[in-house]
């Protein structure tokens, strides 16, 4: 399995070390800037207790800079599949369109959340069999401040219960190729919906938690798990509309003390900090979190539904 990964930041590493692990050669397109970096060996973190970093290191077997390089690699040894791996705001048509001319008839693994994110590369493919994907893994840019690694590198966890997800008819061959690499995978039917219902609650969730200066305490204790418990709800339900489907049953669960009971409990059972990596991570993909906030309003005021919560939570975003 020849698989091209598009984008070598903390998500796509991950997958690139467990699917080599699981005998596909692995290369990378990333930006020239950063091709050097990838060109060495990679340094992960596989995260098991809070005070334990041992690490695991990897080489890719090609590293690209330019969909010519991709193309004339492909001519070699035909593409077998195409990973997406950067956020949903990276995602320009013109540099899918060049992607698409440049990795011929390869299967495309769709990671950025969001249906626009998912449609946006349907389109850029058309007739292209598109796996869509819910990353199940927490990985960051190692060491977070105050945290003590031997060398910079990869930090990534996979929670219990909680594995990678593919959606369509070849989701299950997807998910056996990460799986047999030792990263849990599953098939699942509908995961685009999953992923875009779930997006629904953790991006409001997150844009609070930002208002809340990435203070768990600070979130608790003011008013934003009502606002993003609010501006969730009509998330869900502009996006049960959009797909055509019914408000799934847990938007009655979305509360704000159940926000508040969660920003309680779940830094108890994360083996990391995981104030300090939700502060890194969304910031560094802020874009993405205003992206999907836009996507959210302008698809429900075109519906004529409510977005008043969401504005209110957009306006407290600096």
């Amino acid at each position: 399995m020849n698989i091209l990964l598009v984008g070598a930041g903390a998500v796509g590493q991950v997958y690139g070390h467990h699917l080599k692990k699981g005998g596909a050669k692995v290369s990378f397109f990333v930006r020239p800037k950063a091709a050097a970096a990838v060109r060495e060996k990679m340094v992960l973190y596989p995260l098991t207790r809070r005070d334990e970093r041992t690490p695991v290191t990897f080489e890719a077997d090609g590293v690209f800079t330019s969909t010519e390089e991709i193309a004339a690699a492909g001519e070699r040894e035909r593409w077998d599949e195409v990973w997406f791996c950067v956020p949903a705001n990276a995602l320009d048509e013109a540099w899918l369109a060049s992607i698409a001319a440049a990795v011929g008839d390869a299967r495309i693994v769709a990671l950025p959340p969001g249906l626009t994110a998912e449609e946006k590369i349907r389109r850029a493919f058309p007739g292209r069999d598109v796996v869509p994907g819910l990353i199940g893994i927490l990985s960051y840019q190692a060491p977070l401040p105050g945290e003590e690694v031997p060398e910079p590198g990869i930090a990534y966890w996979c929670p219990p219960g909680s594995p990678t997800a593919f959606g369509g008819p070849r989701g299950a061959e997807v998910a056996e190729e990460l799986d047999s690499g030792g990263c849990p995978a599953v098939a699942k039917k509908d995961v685009g919906a999953t992923s875009a219902l779930g997006g629904c609650v953790l991006m409001p969730t997150m844009a609070a938690l930002e208002a809340a200066g990435w203070s768990f305490d600070a979130f608790r204790r003011g008013e934003m798990p009502q606002m993003a418990a609010a501006a969730a709800r009509e998330a869900l339900a502009i996006t049960a509309a959009r797909l055509d489907v019914g408000v799934p049953f847990f938007a009655f669960f979305v509360r704000g003390w159940v926000l508040r009971l969660v920003a309680w409990l779940a830094p108890r059972f994360v083996p990391t900090d995981l104030e300090a990596f939700l502060r890194h991570h969304f910031k560094k993909v802020g874009g993405q979190t205003r992206l999907l906030f836009a996507d959210f309003r302008k698809d429900g005021n075109e519906r004529g539904m409510k977005t008043e919560a969401l504005a209110a939570l957009a306006a407290k975003l600096v």
